[in-house]
């Protein structure tokens, strides 16, 4: 390899990142404001694994990561165990949807069921 080639071929830190880990990121989960039931959240350490964002020698993937959660509205705030956290509530997708509605059928039909069962 000449010495051209290897003064072109610069590393950056976004070379260690993934857009579309991010967008999945945002399309799976919702943020929102506190902990609570239901609510996931996601330390240093869960969204190392999450986004496979490891210190790097030229830096820390993280750092973009959580820049870019930012952009998209997710805010680091402080957990209940005193470190710095985001949290978020699961979204359901529509295959999430269409899976409960084969598994119990319709659900309009079971809440009409239900409400008759009271009369």
């Amino acid at each position: 390899m000449s010495k051209e080639d290897t003064e072109g071929a610069k590393v950056s830190i976004e070379d260690f990142v993934s857009q579309h880990k991010l967008t999945a990121f945002v399309n799976t989960y919702a943020a929102v404001d506190a902990e609570g039931h239901g609510v996931e959240v996601f330390n240093d350490s869960k969204l190392r694994q999450y986004f496979q964002a490891f210190p790097r020698n030229i830096g820390d993937p993280l750092n973009w990561y959580l820049d870019a959660l930012s952009r998209n509205g997710y805010v680091m705030r402080t957990s209940i165990q005193g470190e710095p956290a985001i949290f978020v509530r699961r979204k359901v997708t529509a295959h999430e949807t269409s899976m409960i509605d084969t598994m119990f059928g319709d659900r309009e039909a079971l809440i009409v069921i239900n409400d008759n069962e009271n009369d």
